[in-house]
């Protein structure tokens, strides 16, 4: 409601800015044909402008509405130049009768054209045969100019003794076109305000005996007004107003852009920094280095995380948080699992948490590295022990065969008993190095089955 009554008050204060512009005009020049043709020039600028912006139009836009308007304001602009050159007073072309004639014309094809317009006020679709037809209209001003000298003079306008009951009679027909046209389009105010203004025009124009009367000019403020309001809603539709629409998505887009250059920017940079971290973590050996590295960088980053290990719980980045898994919202954490580790991240920008989802499954993918080399170092370190045992094991029963059997080599024994005991001890010795090698191959089919499991 208060933006109609802005509208409306704008409306009154232009016009009635532009009505007291026109009146001062005429005041302080006089009534002169220079007066004349300083507003007939002014409303013949405004319809060509109509004309050119109406049917600059995209075609999706020009209706069949504009395409009259348009082209009956170049129409009644054409004659409207002739009937200022022949006006009472302008030196040596100077012809009363014919400017009001050239008028006459003028004011009918654009009555009659507003009239025909304004019941395609509603039509969005052009028709091509329509198009066509509506350029008959300043087809037919130019024929007029060419055969003016034939029509018949003194026909609307007889010097000295002032206009016909022709003229008058056509005026009134005028006014009721005119005001017919703003009473259909009421629902726009500048349609309306135009329509009503080329009415009052029109009477101003029904009787007068002289060019110079105040009437007269009152009816030229009218009809320049009328062009006005008119153009106004042309211009402020189809020129004004789209390039502000223009105007504020620039600002729109600006935003945006800067806003998408900002997220560019910031993935750019958590990329790297998470390619930065991700080295590091290459040279972690251990579990509680992986998690160091976790640590630092999420607190860093300002993320809320928290970590668990085979279910128990053991960092978060920030207080008062539960240590119990069921306790985590789905909505507010992002949960992300592999073997014995979980971590909840927080949701935040959909993208940077995907960038950190990736970055955590990446140090998930390094810690089961670390996990495998640290198992193979175990392995390694088990291999290398059970290789110095069991070479332990078997140096001692080997030392007591060998020494045994190089002091029987050399007959340092000649007792019998004394033989016999060192037969024992090879024996024994030798059966324990068959224990031992049987072992070994108890131990070597396991890992055998293992490694086909």
């Amino acid at each position: 409601m208060r933006n109609s009554i802005s509208f409306f008050r704008s409306l009154i204060t232009h016009n009635l800015i532009a009505f007291l512009l026109l009146f001062s005009i005429i005041y302080f020049l006089g009534y002169t044909y220079i007066t004349h043709l300083l507003l007939e020039l002014s409303s013949i600028f405004i319809s060509f402008i109509i004309f050119i912006v109406l049917i600059a139009l995209p075609s999706a836009e020009r209706t069949p509405f504009f395409q009259v308007i348009g082209t009956i304001f170049l129409s009644s602009g054409i004659l409207d130049i002739p009937h200022a050159i022949f006006y009472p007073g302008f030196p040596g072309v100077s012809n009363p009768s014919l400017s009001v004639t050239y008028w006459m014309f003028a004011r009918f094809i654009q009555s009659l054209g507003m009239f025909l317009a304004i019941f395609h006020l509603k039509h969005k679709n052009m028709d091509k045969k329509f198009e066509l037809l509506t350029f008959l209209f300043p087809l037919f001003s130019i024929f007029i100019i060419f055969i003016i000298k034939y029509f018949p003079k003194d026909v609307f306008y007889i010097e000295s003794l002032g206009t016909t009951n022709l003229k008058s009679i056509l005026e009134i027909v005028y006014t009721l076109l005119f005001f017919i046209f703003g009473i259909k389009s009421k629902n726009n105010p500048y349609l309306f305000l135009g329509g009503i203004m080329f009415a009052l025009s029109e009477i101003s124009f029904i009787r007068y005996i002289s060019p110079f009367t105040w009437s007269l000019w009152l009816g030229h403020i009218f009809k320049t007004l009328g062009i006005f309001n008119i153009a106004f809603y042309i211009l402020t539709n189809y020129i004004y107003n789209p390039l502000m629409d223009y105007k504020a998505l620039n600002e729109k887009y600006k935003i945006e852009w800067e806003r998408l250059n900002e997220t560019i920017l910031k993935i750019i940079e958590t990329q790297n920094k998470v390619l930065e971290v991700l080295n590091k973590a290459l040279n972690c050996k251990d579990r509680d280095g992986l998690i160091k590295v976790i640590v630092d960088f999420f607190e860093k980053e300002g993320v809320r995380i928290s970590l668990f290990y085979k279910k128990k719980h053991i960092y978060s980045s920030f207080s008062h948080v539960s240590d119990t898994i069921e306790d985590y919202d789905s909505k507010e954490y992002s949960k992300i699992e592999r073997n014995d580790i979980i971590v909840f991240l927080e949701n935040k920008d959909e993208i940077i948490s995907k960038i950190y989802k990736l970055f955590i499954l990446s140090l998930f993918s390094i810690f089961e590295n670390v996990n495998y080399i640290n198992m193979l170092e175990k392995i390694e370190k088990e291999r290398k022990e059970f290789i110095k045992n069991v070479s332990h094991e078997f140096r001692n029963p080997l030392f007591v065969v060998l020494g045994q059997a190089q002091l029987l080599k050399k007959a340092f024994y000649n007792s019998p008993e004394k033989i016999k005991d060192i037969a024992e001890q090879i024996e024994i010795s030798s059966k324990r190095i068959s224990d031992l090698v049987d072992k070994l191959l108890k131990v070597g089919e396991e890992d055998g089955k293992d490694s086909h499991r």
